[in-house]
């Protein structure tokens, strides 16, 4: 009988699985520094955000929404993708396409999911502006042109950037009522939706 073969093949599987964890701690890594950047932005640009909530959208439904932030301009529907490649999408294609090396995969346009948020944003606060955008990470690039609700996260981080801290304090307070509206209809959609768990 041959000891040895156990042994290697003990010692072989222990390079896959050490191997494996550096691929997944790397991967990580590289989200939570997306991540990182993302909650940055977002703090330099707005006052107030919710994060990963879900409201009434009005039809006796509910919608998700990534994020919203309460800005100098108004209100902002976030819809975070995280892809890595050449994105290929206009405003008219259904579906986009995302290529990077020799992998390929499509999405749906998420335009159209984005004007439905906005939607459902623009019934619970009424008369506050609301805009919607499509923040993409530093990995993705868009060949043939950028789609109109589409930003990189430094685009949006430049469209949104208040002059100054105070300017943006005093630019908002007229929207604190109406960002109360909205955070009151998380808690009561999300209250309905642990009633009929």
């Amino acid at each position: 009988m041959n000891t040895q073969s156990p042994l290697l093949l003990i010692a072989g599987a222990s390079v896959i699985v050490i191997v494996l964890g550096a691929l997944l701690w790397w991967w990580q890594r590289g989200g939570d520094r997306q991540r990182r950047e993302l909650d940055r932005a977002f703090r330099d640009i707005a006052t107030e955000r919710l994060t990963n909530v879900v409201v009434p959208d009005g039809e006796g439904g509910e919608i998700h929404l990534d994020h919203v932030l309460l800005t100098r301009r108004g209100l902002v529907v976030v819809h975070v993708k995280r892809v890595r490649g050449t994105v290929f999408g206009s405003d008219r294609m259904d579906d986009w396409t995302v290529i990077d090396g020799d992998r390929r995969h499509t999405f749906a346009n998420p335009q159209s999911s984005l004007y439905d948020r906005v939607a459902a944003v623009k019934r619970i606060v009424r008369e506050v502006p609301v805009e919607g955008a499509i923040v993409f990470g530093a990995n993705a690039s868009f060949s043939g042109g950028v789609p109109r609700h589409v930003a990189t996260l430094a685009e949006f981080r430049e469209r949104y950037m208040p002059e100054g801290r105070t300017a943006t304090a005093e630019s908002v307070e007229d929207f604190f009522p109406h960002w109360q509206r909205l955070c009151d209809a998380v808690i009561d959609a999300n209250l309905e939706r642990l009633k009929r768990l």
